[in-house]
């Protein structure tokens, strides 16, 4: 397997990581009407950049949902140190 391969599936491994952790540790997002989705991922910085749009956009508490991300994700994830959160009006990424 080729060093881009290996990176390449570590980078998947992550984001599912990323995923379940949102759908189990954060299903008050979806269940608000909120939708979240991974925007970007820099392995090598340990750091992810996450979406949030639907509800969360504007919602009054987002601010606090935000910063619970940025401290719950990098405990749960060893590959994750830095969350950024960004809030958006539309997603066209996957989302979860």
């Amino acid at each position: 397997m080729s060093e881009n391969q290996r990176m390449k599936d570590h980078r998947t491994k992550v984001e599912e990581k990323i995923i379940d952790c949102l759908r189990e540790q954060f299903p008050q997002i979806r269940m608000h009407g909120g939708i979240a989705a991974i925007q970007d991922i820099d392995i090598e910085e340990k750091r992810v950049w996450l979406l949030l749009g639907g509800e969360c956009h504007g919602c009054g508490i987002s601010s606090m949902t935000a910063e619970a991300l940025r401290n719950n994700l990098p405990q749960h994830i060893d590959e994750i140190d830095n969350v950024e959160v960004v809030f958006t009006e539309e997603l066209d990424h996957h989302h979860f």
